[in-house]
């Protein structure tokens, strides 16, 4: 076969389990109650994420209202604006850090971390991603909207 049509049709197969819902688009606006917990730590708080044009942003902040993360997200690759935890100093674990907060607020995983995560999603919209490599456990669960 050749490439190019190979190549169209497998675009056209993505674009079309992306329009019937398969696939997660991108994170949604919204709050979330976000974890992240390793050997004898671990961080909770409330994760607020955004929609904007080409992608999302968004931040973490901790029970007394301090930030402790902050993201910007274009779309193909999230960024840290700001992290707090003491891990993050060195850039390799900045770099994974912002490649499992991708992978949790989009449900997308990339090919190379297929060997290194583990990722399960329940039935109420609980996303939980596990890194064997640094041993770090990451849970997002989708806040209930109260009308008022």
């Amino acid at each position: 076969m050749n490439r190019s049509i190979r190549t169209a049709c497998l675009k056209g197969l993505w674009l079309m389990l992306l329009l019937l819902g398969v696939l997660p688009a991108a994170a949604q606006s919204g709050r979330y109650r976000f974890a992240m917990e390793w050997e004898r730590a671990g961080l909770t708080g409330l994760c607020v994420v955004k929609s904007d044009g080409e992608g999302f942003k968004g931040a973490v902040v901790n029970e007394f209202g301090i930030s402790y993360l902050s993201f910007r997200c274009d779309g193909r690759r999230l960024e840290l604006q700001k992290a707090v935890p003491p891990f993050c100093d060195r850039p390799s674990l900045s770099h994974m850090l912002e490649a499992d907060l991708y992978c949790l607020l989009t449900g997308r995983i990339g090919a190379g971390q297929l060997r290194r995560t583990a990722w399960s999603e329940a039935a109420d919209g609980t996303r939980m991603l596990y890194d064997r490599r640094s041993r770090i456990t990451f849970k997002l669960k989708p806040m209930e909207s109260i009308d008022r």
